[in-house]
């Protein structure tokens, strides 16, 4: 049936009726693994995991999520983690979970739940004051500048 397998393959044989498999190897045997997928526990866990948080509200800073759950989770996203996420649930602010290295993820309890992802630009407010008094310098001192420059014209 498998004619001239080479390398590395992943063989289904649940379409085949038979419960026994023969395998005839030719040349020397480096490495032969069989495996066989248990599809009632393959069920339980994706039921398990298979569940999807309500999405109520988003926009590029702001995302509003409910969930309602019987045991406690962690909710993966595919939000990369950056320090201006910030995550409340239930209004109280939560520490973010860094998933392999690139993402945020949120512990959640059991229960019903309101989950709020606010985004603020680090820095944005200091940055703002510092602009603001640039600006304000700047404007003094060519104001000064011009007036130093009208009383030098006045001089002769």
């Amino acid at each position: 049936m498998f004619n001239d397998v080479v390398g590395s393959k992943i063989l289904n044989l649940k379409r085949y009726k038979s419960n026994k498999i023969s395998i005839i190897y030719k040349n020397d045997i480096k490495d032969i693994v069989v495996y066989k997928l248990n599809y009632s526990k393959l069920d339980e866990i994706y039921n398990k995991i298979d569940y999807t948080p309500k999405l109520t509200f988003i926009r590029d800073d702001y995302i509003k999520i409910e969930t309602d759950k019987d045991e406690d989770m962690l909710l993966y996203t595919s939000i990369l983690y950056s320090d201006g996420w910030h995550i409340y649930i239930d209004g109280k602010e939560e520490k973010i979970n860094q998933l392999f290295n690139s993402l945020i993820g949120i512990n959640v309890s059991k229960g019903k739940h309101e989950i709020l992802l606010k985004y603020e630009t680090p820095y944005l407010k200091e940055g703002i004051i510092v602009s603001s008094l640039t600006i304000i310098v700047n404007s003094i001192y060519i104001v000064y500048r011009t007036i130093k420059k009208e009383e030098e014209y006045e001089i002769y």
